[in-house]
């Protein structure tokens, strides 16, 4: 019959983030995207509040951080750089409801649009270029990875006459001994003719619009470049 003393403990249920503008892992978002952050419920700024952070790798980007109701915003004070990655980080305690719950920590990433379109950055042979071997295989630098577009079978070589020249079109390969795998190179267009080139003519290399794309979608703009095989004495 011994009566127990009296007892009483606590405990809180999460106050979390519920949603992100952009998703996590989004792509193509744009440089001027103000990012916002909805939470679970009502908050305040918490202690570490001002440690709300928006980075790309170690460089802090400045922006206004507010907080009304239940959405966090966080205003990038310029446009956020092309092709980028970034990550925003909410401390814990950086909010508080209004049973003085702290927030969990949470972390996000995005990347921001690529807008800048995929472009020639050399050839092999040089556009000009004169005694050209005649074994030759072309291959056309770009200036980013990028996949086949609408318009890569349009890719062509040509002699002077305008007559195509049969080749095999790619994207270069070449075979690592080290791993023993073919690896594949998708900045690197390889233009690979089915039989020796003529001598002393002048061959021309075109690649139509949109003939490759880049990760996001943008299209190449049209290109072409011209080389001589030797004229000899035989």
């Amino acid at each position: 019959g011994n009566p127990n003393a009296p007892y009483s403990f606590s405990f809180s249920t999460p106050f979390t983030v519920t949603a992100t503008s952009p998703v996590s892992n989004a792509t193509m978002v744009p440089v001027d995207q103000t990012i916002t952050v909805t939470l679970s419920d009502a908050g305040v700024a918490g202690p570490s509040f001002n440690s709300i952070s928006l980075k790309t790798g170690a460089t802090t980007i400045q922006a206004a951080v507010s907080i009304n109701g239940n959405v966090l915003t966080i205003d990038p004070a310029a446009n956020l750089s092309n092709d980028t990655s970034y990550t925003v980080t909410i401390p814990a305690d950086s909010i508080r409801n209004a049973a003085g719950v702290p927030v969990n920590q949470y972390s996000f990433g995005f990347r921001t649009l690529d807008i800048v379109v995929p472009a020639v950055s050399g050839t092999s042979p040089a556009n000009g270029a004169t005694n050209v071997p005649v074994g030759t295989t072309i291959t056309v630098n770009l200036t980013e990875n990028t996949s086949t577009g609408p318009n890569f079978a349009g890719i062509t070589l040509k002699d002077a006459a305008g007559n195509t020249v049969t080749a095999g079109i790619d994207y270069s390969r070449y075979f690592d001994s080290y791993e023993q795998e073919w690896f594949v190179e998708y900045n690197i267009i390889a233009i690979d003719p089915a039989a020796n080139l003529a001598g002393g003519r002048i061959y021309t290399v075109t690649i139509p619009a949109d003939a490759v794309r880049d990760k996001d979608g943008n299209p190449n703009a049209p290109y072409s470049f011209s080389f001589s095989t030797p004229f000899t004495v035989t």
